[in-house]
């Protein structure tokens, strides 16, 4: 398997950098922490984003795409997610999107993907229930045929920007609770359909990224069904098999190790001992950086050769969720008992973000599917062994 890029991918990942470089400045963005100012600039990124047909690199040009091969798709990832993913909505671009151009119909595909390829239209996931989480199988939100129409009754939550978004994807049950995987379907609905309430949750870091949403004899049209009814398992997971490459903790990940960096090159350290010691922890840290990186490299060589990439995608994702604890971890520790030796004030913002971003690790490692599920993902996709007896 070859990693070197082509002279043209090389180039186009140069100019993704250099473009968010003088767009933003990683230790001043933060994805998460999305006040009134921050979404503004957030929604005025995704148009500039769009404008130059990188949400939809690789989607066809009927849908605002370029047409673009995955691999510069999944560098644009990551050089966005070392900036801390300023104007990318990942429910639209990284879920919805993937799905409407592998399950949607032509008339879905053509109402929805130019808005998500411009950047005008925001998506948020409702899966997760209050007893549906890493068991998506046990979803008990209830859509119920009436003529042309779904009704849909039943609560999701952890569902991220619910309060910033348009539209949401659903997967909600339309067979019998015993049937299981077997009897969900997969519907779209705008977040202002009459019945839908959305309540923020509010982070112990501070903000607000999750939201539980109610469904009250909410009315979705038939049309608005992705797939065939009672098939929306298969579009789940087609849907979250693009969320687990792993590019983005690959990005996220450098984007902390090169902050920690810059802040220990400028604390007057109180020994020689104490340095080396904490070199030493870095240095462990960019092996690992660079190890997640090329995980999700052959994460999406994989998938451009047409190869079954879930245990791979697995093995990615939670060895970069996870490298992201031991990185927030170290980040932590270091301005908790170094700040007193760094300048004072100038490193207050990184200091501050370094914290929330330590809060919200454990988040990370769950989302997506947590670490536990992942591993039995590797066990039994990755390396065939025979599931548990139930």
């Amino acid at each position: 398997m070859n990693y070197e890029l082509t002279v043209e991918q090389e180039q186009f990942r140069q100019e993704v950098g250099e473009f968010l470089a003088a767009s933003c400045t990683p230790h001043e963005w933060d994805y998460w922490d999305l006040g009134p100012e921050e979404q503004l600039e957030h929604r005025a990124m995704a148009l500039k984003l769009g404008a130059k047909g990188w949400l939809g690199l690789s989607w066809p040009t009927q849908y605002g795409g370029l047409s673009r091969s995955r691999i510069e798709a999944v560098l644009l990832q990551e050089q966005l997610a070392y900036y801390g993913n300023p104007g990318v909505n990942r429910a639209a671009v990284s879920l919805i999107g993937p799905a409407l151009l592998n399950f949607g119909s032509e008339a879905q595909k053509a109402q929805h993907l130019p808005g998500i390829a411009s950047g005008r239209t925001f998506w948020s996931q409702g899966f997760s229930e209050p007893g549906a989480g890493s068991d998506l199988a046990a979803v008990s939100t209830r859509a119920v045929r009436e003529g042309s129409d779904y009704i849909i009754n039943g609560q999701k939550i952890w569902t991220s920007f619910a309060n910033k978004a348009e539209w949401i994807f659903v997967l909600a049950r339309t067979g019998d609770t015993a049937s299981r995987h077997k009897g969900l379907s997969y519907l779209l609905t705008p977040l202002d359909a009459p019945g839908i309430r959305v309540r923020p949750i509010r982070h112990m870091a501070g903000f607000q990224p999750f939201c539980e949403v109610f469904f009250d004899d909410v009315r979705v049209p038939e049309a608005q069904r992705l797939g065939a009814e009672n098939a929306g398992w298969a579009v789940a997971m087609g849907t979250l098999s693009d969320e687990r490459s792993g590019v983005e903790y690959s990005g996220a990940s450098r984007r902390i190790l090169h902050d920690l960096q810059a802040y220990c090159a400028a604390i007057r350290w109180r020994s020689q001992r104490e340095h080396d010691g904490v070199a030493n922890r870095l240095a462990r840290l960019a092996v690992e950086v660079e190890a997640a990186r090329l995980m999700a490299y052959r994460v999406t060589w994989m998938q451009a050769a047409g190869e079954d990439v879930s245990g791979h995608a697995a093995m990615s994702k939670v060895f970069g969720s996870e490298l992201m604890g031991r990185l927030a971890a170290v980040a932590m520790q270091l301005v908790s008992s170094h700040a007193p030796l760094a300048p004072a004030g100038r490193w207050a913002s990184l200091e501050a973000r370094l914290r929330r971003e330590y809060m919200a690790v454990l988040g990370r490692i769950t989302a997506a599917g947590s670490s536990e599920i992942m591993r039995n993902i590797i066990a039994t996709r990755g390396l065939r062994l025979p599931a548990s007896p139930r």
